[in-house]
């Protein structure tokens, strides 16, 4: 029997991560553990809030708690004080992550706590007093609706047997009405669960939040050829690909985790949102060019770092850097 792929996803990423536990962390690469971004986020937090008494951070999608850990070293740092005064509360539906998270930040002497939640069933209503809300690359991970456009007709994407299949979409008209604007043939991911957690939190937030996933603004979208488009869109990792992803005929892998470019459009639909390249927000804040690299792990780093790195062994051309500087899709979104 078809399902609908949001509800596909959900399934396959439950399992992906309570199998997996700490150990998912070897299926793909994030920025979690750059130094330059957690030094970022900290100089940016530092700048909002030395004037708090109490300060409550709260983290979705904690992963091995690195970023957060690497994000109150970095503040301590800069203010002693503030860390002191900072109560950082890590949020994930598996308890073993949230575990992990706290215990490594318990281990630097900071004031963590852990929260079971699952973003894609509830509302986070445990909220309180919160100063500041991150999300990075965690909004991807939760189910997503795919979309797309057939002449006047909307169409969904549905799984049947580990295929992939078009059926006509018979959900709300809002979301029939937005897709009317989308270009035909491209799969659109229109990420809903994403658009209430967020729209939740900024009500409750009392300073800012931060999102940054990899994504894409409407403006985006033709620029690349549609097949290109569709089968970079959805993304599969820990798994045996069998097909290619691009084909309605794709047989899905039946393990490892599935994650959607977030639509940042649609996610920042009615709020006061800045939307921007991660890279130009760590840019702006450090004040410094840097270039987004991947080797053993995602990086940012200067164009002597690059020099002195021999990354032609990473598969990179040599003398790239001193090409147009691209971000690598990496979005960052500021609401407050």
């Amino acid at each position: 029997m078809a399902v609908p792929f949001d509800e596909y996803q959900r399934k396959r990423n439950e399992k992906f991560y309570r199998e997996k536990g700490v150990e998912f962390k070897k299926e793909f690469k994030t920025f979690a553990a750059d130094s330059r971004f957690a030094r970022a986020l900290a100089i940016d937090f530092y700048n909002r809030m030395k004037g708090k008494r109490i300060i409550n951070v709260y983290e979705f999608g904690v992963g091995t708690g690195s970023m957060g850990t690497r994000f109150m070293l970095e503040l301590r740092k800069l203010s002693e004080s503030l860390v002191e005064r900072t109560v950082y509360h890590f949020c994930d539906f598996s308890e073993e992550l949230v575990k992990n998270a706290t215990k490594r930040a318990d281990s630097f002497g900071f004031n963590a706590d852990g929260i079971i939640y699952d973003a894609a069933k509830e509302e986070p209503k445990f909220l309180v007093d919160a100063h500041y809300i991150l999300m990075n690359e965690f909004y991807d991970d939760l189910p997503a609706k795919i979309l797309t456009r057939k002449g006047k007709d909307i169409m969904e994407v549905v799984i049947d047997e580990e295929e992939k299949k078009l059926e006509k979409f018979k959900g709300e008209e809002e979301l029939k009405d937005y897709m009317a604007g989308m270009p035909e043939g491209y799969f659109i991911p229109v990420n809903i669960i994403a658009k209430k957690h967020l729209d939740y939190c900024a009500s409750k937030v009392k300073g800012y939040v931060d999102v940054f996933d990899y994504g894409f603004r409407k403006g985006e979208i033709k620029e690349m050829p549609i097949e290109m488009w569709n089968n970079s869109i959805i993304r599969e990792f820990g798994g045996q690909i069998r097909k290619n992803l691009a084909c309605l005929e794709t047989e899905f892998p039946t393990e490892g985790q599935i994650t959607t470019d977030v639509n940042f459009d649609f996610i920042s639909k009615n709020l006061d949102a800045k939307v921007e390249t991660q890279l130009e927000f760590i840019e702006r804040v450090l004040g410094e060019e840097l270039h987004e690299v991947e080797t053993d792990k995602l990086r940012y780093l200067t164009e002597e770092e690059i020099k002195e790195s021999k990354l032609e062994r990473h598969g990179y051309p040599s003398g790239f850097h001193g090409e147009m500087r691209e971000s690598g899709g990496y979005l960052h979104l500021r609401v407050g």
